[in-house]
């Protein structure tokens, strides 16, 4: 498991960018695809395709933009 605090301090700046899009209603979707990874769709200049996976000891995530 990992706190809100640790996935700051990992993320960096994408941490508070990807917060300003949730509070924007820019993230329109987000789902748990399995145990160790979460799918979603975000509305920037286009609408991108996120990806962040839990892999042992560190996060992975992925973006279309």
């Amino acid at each position: 498991m990992i706190t809100g605090a640790q996935l700051r301090a990992i993320a960096g700046y994408a941490f508070a960018r990807g917060k300003a899009y949730l509070e924007e209603g820019r993230v329109l979707e987000c789902n748990v695809a399995d145990d160790t990874t979460i799918d979603g769709r975000v509305e920037g200049e286009t609408v991108y395709l996120v990806r962040v996976v839990a892999a042992p000891g560190f996060l992975v995530g992925e973006c279309t933009c």
